[in-house]
């Protein structure tokens, strides 16, 4: 477990030379044909482990006597004193003139059309390198050197670089001579044709409201447009609002189910134009079917199997429509034909105009969603010995009437028991002033009537006869 420690001196040495990186290097004369070489000009990366701690050439002085190929030595010495060194070939040049440009700039271009600048510089000293550049350069613009002393500048032009374009294009040589080339390009605008932005809603329901909001854009600035339609059917209105925007509305009914074809166009204020096409399908929405029933009178001895009216029944859609009576008839003294509405008498021996001298039938038709109503009245008529044609010749003026209502006929002067009563269309009794002015005629006051269709009924010795009166 014993120990003892003592020190000793080591010492590092460095021992490794630096390692020489040289390029060639083109040196030039100044105006008094003297040039001065630097080591950072022919210095290509050297290095060392330790690091580099000077850099020395052999001959750094030039004059017109050194004029082209020159052989000189880089030396490179570190820190602990090893050196290493490498030549390179510096070419003198006499005095290094400024590069020019031979070219002249295109100052022109047109919208939407390939510009292109052939550019060409030159300079006094033979096989001196030029690299073209720019400072100042239009976002559609590119340069391309060519590394020959010519470039090209090219590029198309839209709408959005119209007016006038700055451009610095630089020359620089091997001397570090920099020249410029200023000069604009004035781009001229040409008219861009106008596009529709929306797309058309090309479905629309029956009664429902169709709306396309229409929009159009150009590529020219503060471009005035207008839309307008070329085709289009009754039901729809455009109306524009300016900026390139427009509304297309309206509200097709069952007339309009189908296709309807739609043209638009959009004009700007050059007279160029887009347009659109497209055709609006409006579906069908079930219409309620309309329907008119009928007042008729009968004689309690009609046959079964006559037909004694017709129901009329509408339906928009041609739906087919199917016909029922639903109320006024519950011992089926009558029937009604489904298919054409057509009413008969279906059990003659109910037929009684003592106890039931009026029938007031629901009829109903449904296309088999919706349903409609509508009435029949029917008054039975006994049979008497008042005979149908002596009623027939029962006439009943001014009809239409504004209030005063004669009614009138030659039996009438044989029977000053004959009765008038006045029934509105839903059958029911309303009240009026009625007087016989004389034994063949009677004055029926109906001013106070709303106008509409009444049903006077005349009754003669256990027969009538309904009339049909409009009062205005």
């Amino acid at each position: 477990g014993n120990t003892a420690t003592t020190t000793a001196m080591v010492t590092v040495v460095d021992n490794l030379a630096p390692t020489v990186i040289t390029k060639d290097v083109n040196l030039f004369l100044d105006e008094s044909g003297n040039a001065t070489l630097t080591t950072a000009q022919v210095d290509d990366g050297t290095f060392d482990n330790c690091g580099v701690t000077t850099l020395s050439l052999d001959k750094t002085d030039f004059t017109v006597s050194d004029l082209g190929e020159q052989t000189v030595t880089l030396t490179a010495t570190d820190a602990s004193g090893n050196s290493a060194s490498t030549t390179a070939t510096v070419t003198v040049n006499e005095f290094n003139y400024e590069p020019v440009f031979t070219s002249s700039p295109v100052t022109a271009a047109v919208e939407e059309v390939a510009y292109n600048y052939v550019v060409t510089v030159s300079d006094q000293n033979t096989n001196e390198t030029l690299t073209l550049g720019s400072t100042l350069l239009p976002g559609w613009l590119t340069l391309t050197d060519n590394g020959d002393g010519t470039g090209t500048l090219t590029g198309t032009p839209d709408d959005a670089d119209v007016g006038v374009n700055a451009v610095r294009l630089t020359v620089t040589d091997e001397g570090s001579n920099v020249i410029a080339q200023e000069f604009t390009i004035e781009v001229t605008n040409v008219n861009d044709i106008p596009v529709f932005t929306s797309t058309p809603v090309t479905a629309a329901t029956q009664e429902v409201v169709y709306t396309y909001s229409v929009s159009a854009t150009d590529d020219d600035l503060n471009e005035t447009l207008t839309i307008t339609a070329t085709t289009l059917p009754a039901w729809l209105v455009l109306n524009p609002s300016g900026a390139g925007a427009a509304t297309l509305t309206g509200r097709p009914t069952n007339d309009e189910v189908g296709t309807h074809e739609v043209v638009l166009v959009v004009t700007d204020a050059s007279g160029a134009t887009d347009t659109q096409s497209f055709t609006v399908a409006v579906a069908n929405t079930n219409d309620v079917p309309t329907m008119i029933g009928f007042n008729t009178t009968i004689l309690e001895d009609t046959p079964n199997g006559t037909v004694i009216g017709t129901v009329t029944a509408n339906d928009l859609d041609n739906d087919p429509l199917t016909f029922a009576i639903v109320a006024g008839d519950s011992e089926t003294t009558f029937r009604i034909d489904a298919t054409s509405g057509e009413v008969t008498v279906a059990n003659t021996d109910l037929l009684d105009a003592a106890t039931t001298p009026q029938y007031v039938l629901t009829v109903e038709v449904t296309d088999g969603e919706f349903t409609a109503e509508t009435t029949v009245v029917i008054e039975v008529d006994a049979v008497t010995g008042i005979s149908d044609e002596l009623l027939e010749t029962l006439v009943a003026y001014p009809n239409p009437t504004e209030g005063m209502l004669r009614i009138r006929a030659d039996f009438l002067v044989d029977h000053p028991e004959a009765e008038l009563t006045v029934f509105n269309a839903r059958g029911l009794e309303v009240p009026v002033t009625i007087n016989r002015s004389s034994a063949d005629q009677f004055e029926l006051q109906l001013r106070d009537l709303v106008s509409g269709v009444y049903y006077v009924r005349v009754q003669v010795d256990g027969a009538h006869r309904n009339m049909m009166i409009t009062k205005y």
